[in-house]
């Protein structure tokens, strides 16, 4: 009889995708020896832990990753503001440079998320229609919200005419 490996059949396990029954056939032991082995030292709890530290370390690595992205668009939007701004000073642009100059600025507003007063205004007058319709649709007395509608099954969808196929 050869020694088994618990360690290394430990370890596969924690790293996922194999079953306890799997790792029996594998190494060559009964699957009650092996359950009961991992039962006896948490591996189940190990995983879960291991997932979790994964999850954690891919969730980390995003974030780095979009504040380095946030940080390059600004940096670049805050270059970009410096070119407009020197050829305003310099007073040498015609009207090609002002149209390419007022989208260059827009491009910027809209990559960095910044609002004028008048789209802060123009958003928050919406909100408040929104809930003022909404408070209105309350007084009625008539339901508002979110329907939910079960699937429809396929059998009942009726089939496609030629028309509609063609239309």
């Amino acid at each position: 009889m050869s020694c088994v490996d618990w360690n290394k059949i430990k370890a596969e396990y924690i790293a996922g995708g194999i079953s306890y029954r799997k790792l029996a056939d594998k190494y060559g032991i009964s699957r009650s020896k092996l359950q009961a082995r991992a039962t006896s030292e948490g591996w189940v709890d190990l995983k879960s832990q291991a997932q979790a530290k994964t999850e954690a370390k891919l969730v980390d690595s995003i974030s780095d990753q979009s504040a380095k992205t946030t940080v390059t668009i600004y940096s670049v939007a805050e270059e970009l503001l410096g070119k407009i701004s020197s050829m305003l000073a310099r007073g040498s642009y015609n009207t090609k440079d002002i149209k390419n100059l007022t989208s260059a600025v827009k491009d910027i507003k809209e990559i960095t998320g910044l609002k004028s007063d008048a789209d802060m205004r123009e958003q928050e007058a919406r909100i408040k229609r929104l809930q003022k319709d909404l408070r209105a649709t309350e007084d009625e007395g008539k339901p508002c919200g979110v329907v939910l509608l079960p699937p429809i099954a396929d059998d009942l969808i009726p089939p496609c005419t030629e028309e509609e196929n063609d239309g």
